[in-house]
């Protein structure tokens, strides 16, 4: 609790236990022992550990393989040498985190995020068509796209007046972000990402505080989000 090893504290470690417990779905804390005696605790990397499970008859075992150094060398543990900790485990060794469970989820997260971004830096202009009465050469239709992209694309110079040469026509085509609902549907992305978590939604989100009670919000985190993780922690450790 205080010091687990030289370099970390008690809190950094179980942190990091949460932290791939959560996202990983398991985390591996190296026993050290001198004379029997246990002296120190070390996280290993979730990234450097793979799992390998054997079976034979009713009997099962592991092998904990941990590479280091950027996969210059290989330590092997059995499951007793180390502190595990998993969730939804059937043979207490492996399991899936957030990350691959619901990564579709998190991957209409960033699109949508990055979907934002674009309109902001592209401009309040929808993206359109210049069209001209006549053939234009390919020099001519690359400085048209430069020198419209230069004066109207950006968010500092959304507004402006559009000035249309002799010839030419703009038609936007692309659809608005509100015809598109994107409002709704980011607000239904952050809750079913806090759904994912057992976070009551309104630490994410005022408006969705249907308890209208900081307490109720509180006890609900702790029940449901909090609570399990300090028991799986707890099962790990007795």
């Amino acid at each position: 609790n205080d010091e687990p090893n030289d370099l970390i504290n008690g809190y950094n470690m179980k942190k990091r236990m949460v932290k791939d417990y959560l996202l990983y779905g398991a985390s591996y804390i190296k026993i050290e022992k001198i004379r029997n005696e246990v002296t120190n605790f070390y996280p290993l990397p979730i990234k450097y550990i793979s799992v390998t499970t054997y079976s034979q008859g009713y009997k099962k075992w592991a092998t904990i393989n941990y590479f280091y150094n950027n996969k210059t060398g290989t330590y092997e543990f059995t499951p007793d040498e180390l502190i595990i900790l998993t969730r939804d485990s059937e043979d207490g060794v492996t399991s899936s985190g957030i990350l691959q469970n619901n990564s579709k989820l998190l991957r209409l997260a960033l699109d949508e995020i990055e979907y934002s971004n674009g309109i902001l830096k592209n401009g309040a202009l929808p993206i359109g068509v210049l069209k001209a009465t006549s053939r234009l050469s390919q020099k001519a239709i690359d400085n048209l796209r430069s020198s419209w992209e230069n004066l109207y694309s950006g968010p500092k110079k959304a507004g402006k007046t559009i000035i249309l040469e002799e010839g030419l026509d703009y038609n936007p085509i692309s659809m608005k972000p509100s015809e598109m609902d994107l409002t709704n549907s980011k607000k239904n992305t952050v809750s079913e990402i806090a759904r994912v978590f057992n976070i009551p939604e309104s630490m994410l989100n005022s408006s969705a505080n249907k308890y209208a009670s900081n307490e109720q919000n509180n006890l609900y985190f702790l029940q449901y989000c909090v609570g399990p993780i300090i028991s799986a922690i707890e099962s790990a450790l007795n």
